[in-house]
Parts: C-alpha cells; sequence; structure tokens
C-alpha cells in the first residue's frame, strides 16, 4: 500500500493559468519543473519522493530558491491563488508543516538535478486532503533573478484516508457557452447556438479536495440519446476545500497535435460542433466522489435547453405567417361567400 501511494506525477506544464489536467511539459525561459504531486499517507507514517529541476538554460549555471507557499482558489476556473505574502495565515489545509525540502539546489547549465522531500504526517491528523505550493526562483551567476515566461509551480498533495468530512453540492448545470477571455456562461433555458459543451458547478464545504467522476447522457425530446460523455471529469480536475468549481466537458471531443513553444509535439483536446437539430434536449448527470474510507456519494442533475437557431426561427415565423395570411383570406372568402348567398336569398 505504501509503495503504491508513492507516485510523483510529471504529466505536465502547472502555471498560474490551471490548476490540474494540462498534460505538457513545464517549461520557462529557465527552470523546468514537476507540475504536481500525489500521495496518500496514513496517520502517523510517512512518504518521500524527487522532484526534478531542469536548467533549460544551456549556458548558464543557475542557483534555484525553493520556498513552500500555500494555496486555495482564485476562481471557479481551478486557478489557483498563492498566498506568497510573508505575513499571509497559513491555510487549514496546509502541508507545510509536514514537508520537508532543502531550501535551495544549484542546476548547471542544460542539466537536470533532483530533490529529495519527505511528507510525515502525525498520529492525530485528521483525515483530509493537504496541499501546498512549491515555488522555484532561480538566480543566475551574477545573483540576479532570471526572467521567466511563467512562475514554476510544482501543486503537492496529500490524501490521508479515513472518515473525512466530504460534502460537494451542485450549484448549476447545464449547456454552457465558452469564450477565449473566460468569460462564457451558462446558457439559458433557450439558447439561439448549439452548444458544445456542457458544465456543473460544485461546492466543496468538506475537508476532501475532491475529483468528481461519473457520465453524462443527452437526450432529444423523442428520448434518443444523442451524446453520451463516458467521462464527466476528463481532466481530473480538483475541487479544492471552500472551493466552488466549474467543470467543463465537450458534447463531442477531438484531439488535435500543436507544437509547444519548447517545439515538443502536445495534444490538445477541443470542443467540436455535433451538429444539432433544432429541437428540446435534455441531459443527465451521474456524478460520483469519495476517497478511501469515506461511503462513495452521488449527485444526480437534469437540465433541460431549447436549442433554436436563427434560421429556424425566421421559418417558423414565415411559416406561422403563411397559414395565419391563408386562413386570413379563407375567412374573406367564406364571408363573401356567405354575402352572395344572402343577396339572392
Amino acid at each position: 500500500m505504501k509503495k503504491l501511494v508513492q507516485i510523483m506525477a510529471a504529466l505536465g506544464l502547472v502555471v498560474i493559468t490551471g490548476l490540474v489536467g494540462a498534460q505538457v511539459s513545464a517549461q520557462s525561459t529557465g527552470v523546468g519543473v514537476n507540475p504536481r504531486v500525489d500521495h496518500t499517507i496514513r496517520p502517523g507514517e510517512s512518504a518521500t519522493g524527487r522532484l526534478l529541476v531542469s536548467n533549460l538554460n544551456r549556458s548558464a549555471d543557475l542557483t534555484v530558491t525553493v520556498k513552500m507557499v500555500d494555496f486555495s482558489a482564485y476562481d471557479e476556473t481551478g486557478t489557483p491563488r498563492l498566498l506568497t505574502a510573508d505575513n499571509a495565515e497559513q491555510t487549514a489545509w496546509s502541508l507545510k508543516p509536514y514537508l520537508n525540502l532543502p531550501s535551495t539546489v544549484e542546476v548547471p547549465a542544460g542539466e537536470q538535478k533532483y530533490i529529495d522531500y519527505s511528507i510525515q504526517i502525525p498520529q492525530n491528523v485528521g483525515a483530509g486532503s493537504y496541499y501546498s505550493a512549491i515555488q522555484y526562483i532561480a538566480t543566475g551567476q551574477d545573483g540576479g533573478n532570471v526572467a521567466l515566461n511563467a512562475a514554476p509551480t510544482t501543486l503537492a498533495f496529500v490524501t490521508v484516508p479515513g472518515r473525512a468530512t466530504e460534502l460537494l453540492t451542485l450549484d448549476k448545470f447545464g449547456a454552457y457557452q465558452a469564450t477565449n477571455d473566460n468569460k462564457g456562461g451558462f446558457k439559458s433555458f433557450f439558447t439561439t447556438r448549439a452548444p458544445q459543451q456542457l458544465a456543473y458547478r460544485l461546492t466543496n464545504s468538506g475537508t476532501v479536495a475532491e475529483s468528481p467522476k461519473g457520465s453524462i447522457i443527452v437526450k432529444n425530446i423523442f428520448g434518443k440519446e444523442v451524446a453520451t460523455i463516458d467521462n464527466a471529469n476528463p481532466k481530473s480536475n480538483l475541487a479544492l476545500i471552500g472551493q466552488t468549481r466549474r467543470f467543463d466537458v465537450c458534447l463531442k471531443s477531438a484531439t488535435r497535435e500543436a507544437q509547444a513553444e519548447n517545439g515538443q509535439q502536445v495534444s490538445n483536446v477541443e470542443c467540436e460542433d455535433m451538429k444539432l437539430a433544432p429541437g428540446i434536449y435534455t441531459a443527465s448527470a451521474a456524478l460520483l466522489y469519495g476517497i478511501n474510507g469515506s461511503n462513495t456519494q452521488e449527485i444526480n442533475a437534469t437540465a433541460t435547453f431549447w436549442y433554436m437557431p436563427v434560421w429556424f426561427i425566421i421559418v417558423v415565423l414565415v411559416i406561422l405567417a403563411l397559414i395565419a395570411l391563408g386562413i386570413f383570406f379563407l375567412r374573406k372568402k367564406l364571408m363573401a361567400g356567405r354575402v352572395k348567398t344572402r343577396k339572392r336569398k
């Protein structure tokens, strides 16, 4: 069991634009780091691991200062808010008291170094999630800070199993319209644009950072399934303690290859238009969450939306106008016939 929980997830870049789920290499002009590490540690036990720090500068040696800071949620997208102020109050879920690691590391030009760390969870620590961030501040041989494209950060999570307080509540579920400036929103009951994604918003009032799982089924007015989403949390995103988090999922997704700044090929998942026909649609979500030692809990949600594109509305209005006009002329013709009949009498 102990071996299974000592997992380091060197999965991709973590910058201050997202919390989890990135699948590309962490890069900057100075330092590359592990984006995230995860452990499950029982009270009274410990775990060890290694952080890989890369000097991406091939001409200058770096001295990297390693600093532990707490973080919370900045907004519903999962962007972390690092509490970097010297007088920042320690959070209730802080991992800082339990994690030990060197304060500095020397990394020669173009090379990599490992930083060994250990985590000791006291016997009296309660079940739940504990997390903090590890910041890396690089200085060159002249002592000046190295300019970085993004703040290199590792997010460290520890789950202490047992009877923790787990409580996710659903705030919103429905069709969602994303925008490039991240100012999208849930669509109202009626929409003229075919939604490419659904979203649900959860509030975490427990003591565990939760990563819900589940599926979503979309049916048309006739009860036929038009979309089946087997993974309602494709990026394995987390709802942090005290956070209201939005989870986005594509109705239809496609994986496209792109080139990162470092020249490497990365895979990006994008939402595609699934060519919905005008009509009424119902989406049903079944979500599960819960850590080892706690009962698995379920959230069920249903949302209905009318998709009526502008062209369809125009066609309907034209048809209704033609019907009304036809009724008008028919009635006029009937009235004229009655008048002629009366005159003959």
